[in-house]
């Protein structure tokens, strides 16, 4: 769930306005009761290679394709700003065209996700965590540095500006992010990420029990929510340091370039180059396991007579080029969406609840049936 989107976006998101976003982290305590009670033993005990196979033998085979459709719409989605997202920061740091990088990201991730499958993903995403880490730590460690009086100092300003505001009481739907809005809808984009999304449920049930699932559910969720402290501060630190800066260009910019200017105006050289290796990571990671996930279900659910005759490893190869080709193509206009961080909580939100929603329904009432009932 560590994504190039969060690492580029969330400092930019707290640079420009406050920690408001992060209440939709009030609702990790009820999503892991959720997941932990509810899902992870009942998929555990289905067997089944993908999610949404339990909705055909719950509904019918329509509801099953329904889902996997707006799975795959959620993700092609959610992939092609993954993608961008890296590539903002490699066009501001070498001038080369984004759209170059983008394809760059999207060519080379594909190729290595269609060689190795699902192995390769989880190997790989380890590696690239460490890189992203250690990028990580030393961002936080330079974006503190870089303000006179250091942490004191930058609490002390941000708390003057309104920068570490982060409950909004407001009951009013104009507002964009509430602490009502967070525990409720929190709680729905939470379960939409971790277990109705077949690219993170696929790596919960390579585990060999409910008891191991169950703790890399937990550890993930408490680990996302304190790296979402830690890139959010840093959005802070950049705001306290742009502010004394004599230049005001960090706020007539838009906000996803105002870290990938501080890494190039700021960082060492070496460490730049790890910063940026940990952006790739993190992007190269995210794609990986998605297009994994996008083969699965479409030869799953959308190809399985021509599997059995053609072949599925080999339709899965295909698959995941065709939707390689296709997420790199959409990253060329991830932009329409707004910065990075807000687009994949709108592209989220408006497929991922409905997933939520039709896995409860069939999970918890008996009397739902399909549509010839």
């Amino acid at each position: 769930m560590v994504s190039a989107i969060g690492f580029i976006g969330a400092p930019s998101q707290a640079f420009a306005s406050d920690w408001t976003y992060l209440q939709a982290r009030l609702a990790w305590p009820v999503a892991i009761l959720i997941a932990c009670v509810l899902f992870v033993p009942f998929f555990h005990r289905l067997e089944v290679y993908t999610a949404y196979e339990y909705l055909e033998r719950r509904f019918d085979s329509r509801t099953r394709l329904l889902a996997a459709g707006l799975f795959i719409l959620l993700k092609c989605g959610y992939t092609a700003v993954a993608i961008y997202a890296p590539a903002l920061v490699v066009s501001e740091m070498t001038g080369l065209p984004a759209a170059w990088v983008c394809i760059g990201i999207g060519v080379f991730t594909t190729a290595y996700t269609c060689v190795g499958g699902m192995r390769a993903v989880i190997w790989t995403d380890t590696a690239q965590f460490l890189v992203l880490l250690g990028g990580l730590l030393a961002a936080l460690h330079y974006s503190v540095s870089s303000v006179e009086g250091g942490f004191t100092a930058i609490v002390a300003e941000g708390t003057a500006a309104g920068k570490f505001r982060f409950l909004d009481l407001s009951t009013s739907l104009e507002t964009e992010f509430t602490a009502w809005g967070g525990l409720v809808g929190g709680t729905f984009f939470l379960l939409s990420q971790y277990v109705v999304d077949q690219s993170e449920l696929q790596r919960f049930l390579t585990t060999s029990s409910v008891r191991g699932s169950r703790r890399a559910l937990v550890s993930t969720m408490v680990f996302t929510s304190i790296y979402g402290l830690v890139v959010f501060f840093i959005g802070t630190a950049l705001y306290v340091h742009y502010s004394h800066q004599p230049s005001q260009v960090a706020f007539e910019m838009e906000p996803d370039r105002v870290f990938p200017m501080f890494i190039l105006g700021t960082m060492p050289a070496g460490l730049r180059g790890l910063l940026l290796a940990g952006i790739f990571a993190a992007a190269m990671s995210t794609v990986s396991s998605i297009l994994n996930s996008l083969a699965t279900v479409t030869v799953r659910h959308m190809l399985g007579p021509l599997a059995r005759t053609a072949g599925s490893v080999r339709l899965a190869r295909w698959a995941t080029v065709a939707f390689g080709c296709l997420t790199t193509a959409l990253s060329l206009r991830a932009d329409f969406f707004g910065t990075v961080l807000i687009a994949q909580g709108k592209i989220r939100n408006f497929f991922g609840g409905s997933l939520v929603g039709v896995f409860l329904l069939g999970m918890l009432s008996r009397r739902a049936r399909d549509g010839t009932v």
